[in-house]
């Protein structure tokens, strides 16, 4: 059990697991098996085989990070709108960093930054109904006190960024309230925090470096799309409009 949780819904059903290959999988698993209420939050001390954007691997020492994954119902978002659940994720995790006086930078398409690296990262596995968004799975791997990671690896936690060491259980509660006050405001308004989200990337009307076409370089951002696509364009070419994995940041 959780203590601190206090969320109207989000996380009010709380499945632990010790260890597990995907918290997604595993939590795609049992809404096939039973009905479970949205809000429903999956969690483990250890995760094996978690995953990222595009197929990334995401590596989390035991017991030291939160891995969990959340089931939301967003039939109020067509296929087409899935990134609005990007945004919601990234903002709620920097909005956890802001409470703690972390300063964080979303990173397009849903990463949150700091000064020394990653905090975390989001994979979001949808299923469909028509045309609408019946469930989703939000799977959200946040770097709290892990203060070692691999060779090569640009990555950072909340302990480091602090110089202390946090309290799981009340971060986790922290962040279902971040993300149940975003989400009812997004029912009301699915792209309520669209341009707030422009912002926090920095990405708008900037030279950034990007990997595309299997290379390296660099070109000009000059729209981001609801639909989480960059328009872009690279000197001398045309404009071209690209998605993740298609474009990355480099």
């Amino acid at each position: 059990m959780n203590q601190h949780i206090n969320s109207l819904f989000i996380g009010r059903n709380r499945i632990h697991l010790d260890s597990t290959l995907s918290t997604n999988s595993s939590l795609l698993d049992l809404s096939q098996q039973s009905e479970l209420p949205e809000g429903t939050v999956l969690i483990t001390d250890e995760q094996k085989a978690g995953r990222g954007q595009g197929g990334n691997s995401w590596f989390s020492e035991a017991k030291q990070n939160l891995t969990c994954s959340i089931l939301l119902r967003p039939k109020f978002l067509s296929a087409s709108e899935q990134f609005s659940l990007n945004v919601l994720a990234s903002l709620s995790i920097q909005d956890l960093c802001c409470h703690y006086g972390i300063s964080a930078q979303v990173k397009w398409p849903n990463d949150v930054i700091c000064q020394q690296g990653k905090l975390s990262g989001v994979l979001i596995q949808s299923k469909l109904q028509g045309n609408s968004i019946a469930q989703a799975i939000l799977g959200i791997g946040l770097n709290i006190n892990q203060l070692r990671f691999p060779d090569g690896v640009f990555a950072s936690s909340l302990a480091l960024e602090l110089g202390e060491e946090l309290d799981l259980k009340e971060i986790e509660a922290k962040l279902y309230i971040f993300l149940e006050q975003r989400y009812l405001k997004m029912k009301k308004d699915k792209h309520v925090f669209f341009h707030q989200y422009c912002d926090e990337t920095g990405l708008m009307g900037e030279d950034v470096p990007v990997v595309m076409d299997g290379e390296q370089k660099e070109v000009t951002v000059l729209n981001l799309n609801k639909d989480g696509s960059l328009l872009i364009k690279e000197k001398g070419e045309k404009m071209r409009t690209l998605t993740h994995p298609q474009i990355r940041l480099a």
